[in-house]
């Protein structure tokens, strides 16, 4: 289960795993914190296995205190977009009737009145949540790999967002399969290399110091950061307000950030910003790109802005119901195919469909349905959305469009979209 991440954390010792300013908590503190938030959310708030806790909050450590003291009871967690309208947050508690809402000031002064549910400022209400930090244990619970852990909230570009229900094999094959792409890419890279007569190219040192603007209620924030860096012993580095371009470089500085994922239109921004050219960029040895295709252009710049990250400038296609990367493309390959998403991953399976669910030849577009023992198990209390979304066999429509061509998958456009 996804508490075995938390577990292995503790060995990384006095490591930082969270860093939001002055506030430094290592992977040897982690396990504490969880255990004594999970007991006050079961003695205050009645929090059991089985039932739902909403988290609605900024990036923080303490978005992933919540998280896993809400996974150690055996509850599940609705992971509610922290943009949300308060029209957005009535429906998605309707939907899932969680017994508590964790959440920050900001958001939670947005939740309006419905259900009846506790609603907890994980900021303001912090001592509370957090006493006796080292008295109390986790909980003795058996999980079993199929349970639900996590609920994500998709897009809802076809009417009102649906909560895809993640197991917590879902979330633990993530880590692994991203863990085994990243060996297969150094043996490629190292073969490759002495095909050519050179060196094969260093692989970076030390721990990875993740810079946390991926929004964490989305599977690329939550597995992407949260669970690989707890695996690997790296840290997860968060700052607050939005994004702003200039902070971001000082941070990046200041913290020696390492990994960086652009998403949408944070790659253009950052690359126009004045800071950029004095700013010391050079701890950065791996970016990436995820949310939607990124031009020829914005990649080949970014390799320039950050010259020791060339090397290892990637990309990945997923979504809240594949839980897991579909496809991923880095490196020189990415540079001969800039257009495309990349290479299938490891246990996953595609297939392009035509709209008579017969199979497209290579070259040509049609809609993209993955198997894997990784995507979602249903929406949550939504059978209907379920069935027309996963077929008798498991397959799963992603509603992209794409095009398969020697092995690699290039997406076109999206099937469903409200205008």
């Amino acid at each position: 289960s996804l508490l075995d991440f938390m577990g292995a954390s503790g060995g990384h010792g006095e490591n930082e795993v969270l860093v939001h300013g002055d506030r430094r908590i290592t992977h040897a503190q982690f396990e504490n914190l969880v255990a004594a938030e999970a007991h006050h959310l079961a003695a205050d708030h009645g929090v059991g296995a089985g039932d739902r806790v909403a988290i609605l909050s900024a990036n923080s450590p303490d978005w992933v205190i919540a998280y896993f003291a809400t996974l150690s009871l055996g509850a599940i967690a609705a992971a509610y977009n922290g943009w949300w309208t308060p029209d957005e947050i009535r429906y998605a508690t309707e939907l899932t009737t969680p017994r508590v809402i964790l959440g920050d000031a900001k958001r939670l002064a947005r939740v309006p009145d419905g259900p009846p549910t506790d609603l907890v400022d994980i900021e303001a209400d912090r001592n509370r949540l957090l006493a006796g930090v080292g008295q109390h244990s986790l909980p003795d619970l058996e999980i079993h790999e199929d349970d639900p852990s996590t609920i994500f909230f998709t897009s809802g570009t076809t009417g009102r967002p649906k909560g895809a229900t993640v197991s917590h094999r879902g979330l633990v094959g993530f880590v692994e399969v991203q863990f085994l792409n990243g060996a297969a890419r150094a043996f490629t890279a190292a073969e490759e290399a002495k095909a050519r007569g050179e060196e094969p190219p260093q692989r970076p040192l030390g721990r990875n110091r993740v810079l946390a603007t991926s929004p964490l209620f989305h599977v690329s924030g939550l597995s992407a950061n949260i669970l690989l860096n707890m695996a690997a012993g790296g840290a997860l580095i968060f700052r607050s307000g939005r994004f702003d371009a200039g902070e971001l470089l000082a941070l990046v500085e200041k913290e020696k950030v390492t990994s960086w994922t652009l998403l949408g239109s944070m790659g253009p921004r950052v690359l126009e910003h004045p800071a950029l050219a004095t700013t010391d960029v050079s701890s950065l040895t791996n970016v990436g790109f995820g949310g939607a295709p990124t031009s020829p252009d914005i990649q080949q710049r970014v390799r320039e802005a950050f010259p020791n990250a060339a090397g290892n400038v990637g990309i990945g296609y997923g979504s809240s119901e594949t839980v897991g990367v579909v496809a991923s493309h880095g490196g020189r390959d990415l540079v001969a195919r800039p257009e495309a998403t990349g290479w299938i991953m490891p246990t996953v399976e595609v297939e392009i469909r035509a709209d008579d669910g017969s199979p497209c030849p290579d070259g040509v577009n049609g809609q993209i349905w993955v198997l894997s023992a990784y995507t979602m198990l249903e929406y949550w209390n939504d059978p209907v959305a379920t069935a027309e979304t996963i077929d008798e066999n498991g397959w799963l429509d992603t509603g992209d469009v794409g095009r398969m061509e020697d092995g690699v998958l290039t997406i076109d456009s999206r099937a469903r979209d409200m205008i």
